[in-house]
């Protein structure tokens, strides 16, 4: 199941960005959709580091594209929970395990659109049923604290810890919102975008 959180309205350049690349990811148009291919007639997902290569020189091939994007993007199969994880400059996605345990995951990556003979690494795991996948971004990790600094990978791990177990989706992200405004310093707001994705597996 994927829950999302969104904070903070985006700037008019993240919009064309955002609707430049659901031309690409289209739903509508499988055809013309970067993350399919076709297998055996039938439609099957791309491994991500290709969609994160077509993507980077879809968008240095566009002179009149000034502009790059961090990105994490997944792919999960249902049956087996394995899951592959492309990381293009965007922060560590944070594996949370059924039983409590936390890893940042990915590879890290430089961002999409931003040199032309950029590479790009995939990561693969295997999920547990219970486990989630907590995708966020630098909004979090770069509020700033009281008492000074930024919140960092750390004080993540924090917030995340201190949100309930028993809750899910809609729930568990509101309740991360929450922590991580007790956390922030009264002096500053959301200076950035602070949005997330929760991918919960329950199991094959």
């Amino acid at each position: 199941a994927f829950y999302s959180l969104d904070v903070s309205g985006h700037g008019i350049t993240w919009g064309l960005m955002t609707a430049r690349l659901g031309n690409y990811l289209s739903a509508v148009y499988f055809d013309q959709n970067l993350g399919v291919e076709t297998d055996d007639g039938r439609l099957a997902l791309r491994p991500p580091v290709s969609v994160a290569e077509d993507l980077n020189a879809r968008l240095m091939a566009d002179k009149g594209i000034d502009e790059y994007f961090t990105m994490a993007y997944a792919t999960v199969d249902l049956a087996s929970g394995r899951l592959r994880l492309v990381q293009a400059g965007h922060p560590h996605p944070l594996l949370i395990r059924a039983n409590g345990e936390m890893e940042f995951v990915g590879r890290g990556g430089l961002p999409i659109g931003l040199l032309e003979e950029a590479t790009f690494s995939q990561t693969e795991l295997v999920l547990e049923p219970g486990d989630r996948l907590l995708l966020y971004s630098d909004g979090f990790t770069e509020a700033q604290v009281a008492g000074g600094g930024m919140l960092d990978t750390e004080g993540m791990l924090d917030i995340v810890a201190r949100c309930q177990p028993d809750q899910s989706g809609r729930e568990w992200l509101d309740d991360l919102f929450w922590n991580l405004m007790e956390r922030m310093s009264p002096d500053y707001g959301v200076e950035d975008d602070v949005s997330a994705t929760l991918f919960e597996f329950n199991g094959r």
